[in-house]
């Protein structure tokens, strides 16, 4: 017969606030349960896609809730993983979005396409200046 494993759940009452070894268990932090930065991180950086807004509303709160929920860690005298990737992700997001941002402002077929459209008189023009854009940015 083997030794159970140190680290596996034990059959009968809860061991909780003692390890398998006699010591103090890690105990949960105070307050509210917290989401999860990971997926928010995550999400940021799969919107970073849909540019403007992806990175922004969901790698912000990444960048913000992981280092909060990083700090309550640290005071608890835990490391928690998770948080952590979740604000470097966070992080990457906003950073991509920044950087895709400035460049799409700067670019000289962006110019082009908002004085192409501060120009335009009507709908019909302003369609023909989407589709120069789209014709510019697609190398046809």
């Amino acid at each position: 017969m083997t030794a159970p494993l140190p680290w596996a759940r034990q059959p009968g009452p809860s061991t909780w606030g003692t390890g398998p070894t006699g010591g103090t268990a890690p105990q949960p932090l105070d307050g509210p349960p917290q989401v999860s930065t990971l997926p928010l991180a995550l999400g940021g950086l799969g919107l970073v896609l849909f540019p403007f807004l992806g990175g922004l509303l969901l790698g912000l709160p990444a960048l913000i809730l992981g280092l909060r929920r990083r700090r309550r860690a640290q005071r608890a005298g835990r490391r928690d993983g998770r948080s952590t990737a979740g604000a470097v992700l966070g992080g990457i997001a906003l950073a991509a979005t920044v950087a895709f941002t400035a460049y799409v402002a700067t670019s000289p077929a962006f110019r082009d396409y908002l004085s192409c459209v501060q120009d335009a008189d009507s709908d019909q023009e302003v369609s023909r200046c989407e589709a120069a854009l789209r014709e510019r940015v697609s190398g046809g």
